[in-house]
Parts: C-alpha cells; structure tokens; sequence
C-alpha cells in the first residue's frame, strides 16, 4: 500500500506551532496542521521556526429560491497563517538582548461549503453537517498550507518585529 506521505528533503526546516486563536475550532485545526506536519516530517515542537496560526469561521444563510423554501447555509473558514525565526537581537539603548520575529511568510487561506438546512425536527443534522464540514474544510486548508511550506524556499526576513 502506498503512502501519501511527501518526504522533504533533510536540509528542509522543521516548525513548532506556537500561538493560535479560534476557539475551539482552532483548537482542531491546530491538531489537524500538527498532524499533517509530523507526516510529512516538517514538525519538530522546539523547532525555532515558528507557525502562529488564526483561525475564524463564518456562517452565511442563503435564500436559493424567490419562496424561500430552500435555505442553504456556507460555512467558510478562514486561516491566517504566518511562520517565523524567533531571533536574538541587540538592543543598544538599553544594551541587552532582546527576541524579536523574522517573518519568512504570511498567507490567508479560505476554504467554504455550502449545505441544505433541514426544518427544526432534524436540528441534530444540521449540527453534524455544520461539525463535518468544518473538518472538511480544515483538512484542505491543512493540505494547501503543508503545500507551500514545502515549496516555499524564502529564507529571508519579510518583516522584523
């Protein structure tokens, strides 16, 4: 059987993740991008090489037909995703060593679908559609994001902080 497992070169940079906000369904898009990294060997948690991770998700009713009888809703999750050197920098006013950020890159990432709500007695399904899609939507974001991490070859700072 064979894997879908991407073998990056050794001279490839592994990452931590470091801070992410979202809730809860941040909460599980962390532990899916973790997941995706230790595949494919990109992960290693006391890495200098940071990826702080945003995560927000939207829900939208649509309204498909001129007698309102079909209402659909999109879900769409939205990942801001930005990776980084934790750096030594000397601050010479007050001569001391400081820790500031090199950013390597900053992405946003979308990901939306869009289901058929059911009327109130099937109020259960609509929860179990809303709770699969985010996963669904997830997983491709998680995918496009291990994508350009391991085409992306920028090595340089982009912003200092």
């Amino acid at each position: 059987m064979m894997s879908n497992k991407i073998i990056s070169p050794s001279k490839e940079i592994k990452f931590s993740v470091d801070h992410m906000s979202g809730g809860e369904k941040g909460f599980i898009f962390r532990n899916m991008l973790i997941q995706q990294l230790i595949t494919n060997n990109l992960f290693d948690p006391n890495s200098p090489h940071t990826i702080e991770i945003s995560v927000s998700t939207f829900k939208k009713y649509l309204s498909t037909s001129i007698s309102k009888v079909s209402s659909r809703t999109n879900i769409s999750l939205e990942v801001n995703v930005k990776t980084y050197n934790k750096i030594k920098k000397f601050d010479m006013k007050n001569f001391r060593k400081n820790e500031g950020q090199c950013y390597l890159f900053n992405r946003n990432y979308s990901n939306n679908q869009i289901y058929l709500i059911t009327d109130a007695s099937a109020d259960l399904s609509n929860i179990n559609a809303e709770n699969d899609i985010h996963l669904i939507n997830s997983l491709n974001a998680t995918d496009k994001i291990i994508d350009d991490l391991l085409l992306n070859t920028n090595r340089n700072c982009l912003i200092i902080e």
